[in-house]
């Protein structure tokens, strides 16, 4: 993906019954310039169908964790992401609206420190 903006990166260990609505929200919410990379930690087996159908996204990708843990997973999801700015999600968060287009908007007009890679999004 060239002149990714913004990597959002979500881990999946256990099955929660609001993943299949954090998905499309979070789906809903990606512009041109986005990404969203889901880490498998080890996910619970029943995750999958949910996943299937977001998978065929262009802006989707799922990987598999370098170890386990959530510190891992977000490491994993780090080393993957190509956006100057990264966003973290849970399995049982919702994406509302512009969310990631605003902040990336207050963040290029907020410069941040010189040599910095990346800067995270909350």
């Amino acid at each position: 993906m060239t002149n990714c903006r913004v990597s959002v990166i979500l881990p999946l260990k256990d099955y929660t019954p609001f993943l299949e609505e954090s998905l499309k929200s979070t789906v809903s919410c990606l512009k041109p310039e986005m990404e969203l990379i889901l880490v498998d930690d080890r996910m619970d087996p029943d995750c999958m169908p949910v996943l299937k159908p977001h998978l065929s996204h262009p802006k989707v990708t799922l990987k598999k964790a370098n170890g386990t843990g959530i510190v891992n997973a977000l490491h994993t999801g780090l080393s993957l992401a190509k956006g100057l700015y990264i966003a973290r999600m849970d399995a049982d968060d919702f994406c509302m609206g512009d969310r990631f287009t605003l902040k990336q908007e207050y963040l290029d007009r907020h410069s941040f420190k010189e040599g910095e890679d990346y800067l995270w999004m909350v």
